[in-house]
């Protein structure tokens, strides 16, 4: 029950921070406030959680950003790492092979770094935090944990440009089991 709780609590509050980014993203944009931008996301998702192999899935994401500079912004989003129901390897010999329902999504909040090698093209590096929820089989818990990543990016223009980034989460799934998601994902940037 306090799990519960906790993650309601932590799901509600970080569901009203990003909720509000995005509600005054538009407002920025109209009052002439630069460096706002919309991000739209899609990926590859790879969940595991330590004895249970995991498997593949698309993942789906929206957020928005604000660039303070052409070398760094801030970035909320929301992200659906997928659902698997797979059969899984369980590698326990005494154990056999169990079908389970993983299921994984997170809002973060992070710190994009860029590093400009010229006005189409960007390396950039992620940190930041995500208040993650999972689900496996009936078991579900949340939590905080930290992401990081990096990637590269494509300027099509002043307002379009288009990233490709590998990002990792790492967490402890109901207190005993150590989990990870990692994505592989191209993001939409769009300026407003």
């Amino acid at each position: 029950m306090k799990k519960a709780i906790k993650s309601m609590i932590a799901c509600g509050t970080a569901c009203g921070i990003a909720s509000g980014l995005v509600a005054l993203s538009p407002i920025a944009a109209a009052e002439g406030i630069e460096g706002t931008y919309l991000i739209g996301e899609y990926g590859t998702a790879d969940m595991d959680a330590e004895g249970i192999e995991g498997a593949k899935d698309s993942m789906m994401g929206f957020g928005v950003g604000y660039e303070f500079n052409e070398n760094m912004a801030v970035e909320a989003t929301y992200s659906d790492f997928g659902s698997i129901s797979n059969s899984f390897d369980t590698n326990n010999d005494n154990v056999e092979d169990l079908v389970k329902d993983v299921e994984s999504s997170a809002i973060g909040f992070s710190l994009i770094g860029s590093y400009w090698t010229g006005k189409k093209w960007a390396w950039n590096l992620r940190l930041g935090l995500d208040v993650w929820s999972m689900d496996i089989a009936d078991i579900s818990d949340s939590g905080v944990a930290t992401v990081w990543g990096g990637g590269g990016t494509y300027a099509f223009s002043d307002k379009v440009s288009i990233r490709g980034e590998l990002a990792t989460r790492a967490f402890k799934f109901d207190d005993e089991l150590n989990a990870e998601v990692n994505t592989w994902k191209l993001s939409l940037l769009y300026k407003l």
